[in-house]
C-alpha cells in the first residue's frame, strides 16, 4: 500500500474473517475484495486463494505485471519498483523477488521466494494463468517457466520481513512437494544438512526432519493433491539439481586446494 511505484489495483482475498478485515478493505481505494463464505481449511489453501484473486484481477485487466504477496508480508518502500525496473530491461525475465532467508553462495542457484513474487503477466497466460492446486506448486511456476526457456531472478539483497514464522505442516509441506516435483534423493538429503549446519537459515533441526518426513511419505501418493507433476517436468528439475550439486563440489574443492596452496611455504 506504501509503494513508491503505485499499483494500478490491489485484489486481496479476505479468507473468511471474523472481525474488521471486510470493513477496512472496503475502506482501502484501489482494493477489490474476494470473500469466502467460511475459512478454507484445505491443505492446499494458498494457491486456491491465489487463483481466486487471479480470476478477480482477470475481469479487471491484469497490467503488464502482478505481485503476489501474503497477508503478513513488510516490503520496503522501494521493493516493487527495484524488481519492475530490472524486469523492463529483460523481457526473459518472467519472475522475480527479493528474499528474505537468502545468504549469497555463488554455488547455488538462488531462486524467487514465494511471497513478494512479482509475475509477468504474458508468461501467467501461457501457463493457463492459475497455480496447480497440488503440493509444490509454488516452485512448480519458477521450474516451469525455466523450462520454458525464460529467467527467473531472486535479487538478495532487496529484503522483506514474515511477521509469522512457519509451521510445522507448512515444513512438511513442502517436502512432499519435493517429491510431487521429483527432487532428487541426495538433493534432498544435502539440502537438508545444509540447512541444518548455517546457522543463517530461517529453519530449526526439526522442521528439517518435518520437511524429510514429508518427503518421504510422498512415495506413496494418497490424492490428487500429492499426484506426481509431468515427468518431463521432474526430469527437467533433477538434471538442475545434478548441476547445481557438481558445481557445489567444484567449489568446495577450489576452496580447499586454495586453502592447501596458501599454507605451502
Amino acid at each position: 500500500m506504501k509503494q513508491t511505484k503505485e499499483a494500478e489495483f490491489i485484489v486481496a482475498v479476505d479468507d473468511g474473517s471474523n472481525d474488521s478485515t471486510p470493513t477496512i478493505l472496503r475502506n482501502c481505494s484501489k482494493v477489490a475484495m474476494v470473500r469466502t463464505e467460511s475459512k478454507t481449511r484445505n491443505i492446499l489453501r494458498a494457491p486456491r486463494l491465489i487463483n481466486m484473486a487471479y480470476a478477480r484481477a482477470e475481469d479487471m485487466g491484469i497490467p503488464e505485471y502482478c505481485m503476489i504477496t501474503g497477508d503478513d508480508c513488510i516490503y520496503p518502500s522501494d521493493y516493487a519498483a527495484k524488481l519492475l525496473k530490472i524486469m523492463d530491461c529483460d523481457p526473459a525475465l518472467v519472475i522475480a523477488s527479493g528474499g528474505w532467508n537468502m545468504k549469497a553462495s555463488p554455488d547455488m542457484m538462488r531462486l524467487p521466494q514465494g511471497a513478494g513474487r512479482v509475475v509477468r503477466e504474458c508468461f501467467m497466460k501461457t501457463i493457463g494463468g492459475r497455480y496447480p492446486e497440488r503440493y509444490g506448486w509454488e516452485a512448480w511456476l519458477l521450474y516451469k517457466a525455466m523450462q520454458m526457456g525464460y529467467r527467473v531472478l531472486a535479487l538478495r539483497e532487496l529484503r522483506y520481513t514474515h511477521a509469522r514464522a512457519y509451521s510445522g505442516t507448512q515444513t512438511f509441506n513442502w517436502g512432499r512437494g519435493m517429491q510431487t516435483l521429483g527432487y532428487d534423493v541426495l538433493f534432498v538429503l544435502a539440502r537438508l544438512a545444509k540447512n541444518m549446519l548455517s546457522r543463517s537459515e530461517p529453519l530449526d533441526p526439526s522442521a528439517n526432519l518435518t520437511m524429510l518426513a514429508g518427503y518421504l511419505s510422498g512415495f506413496l501418493p494418497t490424492s490428487d493433491y500429492s499426484k506426481p507433476f509431468d515427468s518431463d517436468l521432474r526430469e527437467f528439475i533433477r538434471q538442475s539439481q545434478h548441476i547445481r550439486m557438481v558445481n557445489t563440489i567444484r567449489l568446495v574443492l577450489t576452496r580447499i586446494t586454495e586453502r592447501v596452496l596458501r599454507r605451502r611455504p
